[in-house]
């Protein structure tokens, strides 16, 4: 069925490698309706690439690893072709599009699939840091930016988008509201470091700074019988998450790299090593094998030496205050498959 399916889809594949090789993205008409706006060619590119895991995976089924790095070469153009960088979700969609790339890289080398070097090394390549993390998420917090206040101008028409009407209000948005979030967009704009876990705390602290700040604007200095209920706080409050999945995107890749690197030390030296610090002999610094902050990713050689364990931390926790790489493998200190699937990755 796979096979059928991925021969159909051959012309398909064909016309992607087209796209791919055309560093313009991909744009499509839309009608700017602030949060209502609608995204279905972004949101449907994940289907594309649904399309190629398939291709992928009936590669490595059939031993054919030139054409599973095509096709991992295609979800990541696929990823940069939709990269529209116009909002939050825009963003997070390019990142999914890595993400799945970097995790069939990470299941592939558990079934010990690639056993050549100049395979390694296209995958190396794919991986390569080219992305400016700050330079996105200033943009992405200008995009919403605008997004936020189309939103405005676009409920003073449309009574829908806002709970209560807008044009119950004779005088629209209220000054304050619009400064207020003007402002604390800007500030949060300009907080660097974005792909860290030192950013994540910054924002958080100006989420408690703003909300601090702007608890009295309103009665103060806002117009009667004008609308003051935009939701600041849950703009806000979304910062934290944003920073939080630019961190994962980072760290998940550095895992996806050590990883590779330790299948190249492996087929070059005859044995995996028994630090990550000997991974600099290809090519990797200290930066490259750090789960967050300062923490390296867990390491351990088993019994067999044909394999190891590399682990980080949990995605789904990098906003804890108290986060910490553990020191034992997550396959041997949770009864959660789906949690030791987020963290751990084994190198044959």
């Amino acid at each position: 069925v796979v096979r059928r399916y991925t021969e159909q889809a051959q012309p398909i594949l064909a016309a992607l490698e087209e796209l791919a090789d055309d560093d313009r993205p991909v744009w499509e008409p839309l009608v700017l309706e602030g949060f209502s706006t609608l995204l279905p060619n972004l949101q449907e590119s994940r289907d594309v690439t649904r399309l190629l895991v398939a291709e992928f995976w009936h590669a490595v089924h059939q031993h054919q690893p030139d054409r599973a790095l095509r096709a991992l070469e295609l979800i990541d153009g696929v990823g940069h072709a939709f990269d529209w960088q116009m909002c939050a979700i825009s963003d997070l969609i390019f990142f999914s599009h890595q993400s799945i790339q970097h995790e069939l890289i990470r299941q592939s080398l558990e079934v010990g699939f690639w056993q050549d070097a100049r395979h390694l090394e296209r995958l190396r390549q794919q991986l390569a840091d080219g992305e400016d993390l700050d330079a996105r998420w200033r943009q992405m917090i200008a995009s919403e930016q605008a997004m936020t206040l189309s939103e405005f101008r676009v409920g003073r028409s449309n009574p829908e988008f806002t709970d209560p009407p807008l044009n119950l209000y004779p005088f629209g948005i209220s000054p304050a509201t619009t400064a207020n979030l003007v402002e604390s967009m800007t500030k949060a704009s300009a907080i660097g470091g974005a792909g860290t876990l030192a950013h994540v705390r910054r924002i958080e602290q100006e989420i408690d700074v703003v909300q601090r700040e702007s608890s009295g604007t309103y009665t103060l200095n806002g117009i009667p019988f004008a609308y003051s209920d935009a939701p600041l706080g849950f703009l806000v409050q979304n910062y934290s998450s944003l920073s939080a999945a630019f961190v994962n995107q980072a760290m998940d890749r550095r895992w996806t790299i050590t990883a590779v690197a330790l299948k190249q030390y492996r087929l070059a030296e005859g044995h995996l090593p028994q630090e990550l610090r000997e991974l600099t002999r290809f090519g990797l610094a200290p930066a490259d094998w750090m789960a967050i902050g300062d923490q390296p990713f867990g390491y351990r050689v088993e019994d067999d030496p044909e394999e190891a364990i590399l682990w980080t931390v949990d995605p789904v926790e990098l906003t804890a205050s108290d986060i910490q790489v553990s020191a034992e493998p997550p396959s041997e200190i949770s009864d959660d498959p789906e949690q030791v699937r987020r963290m751990e990755v084994r190198i044959r």
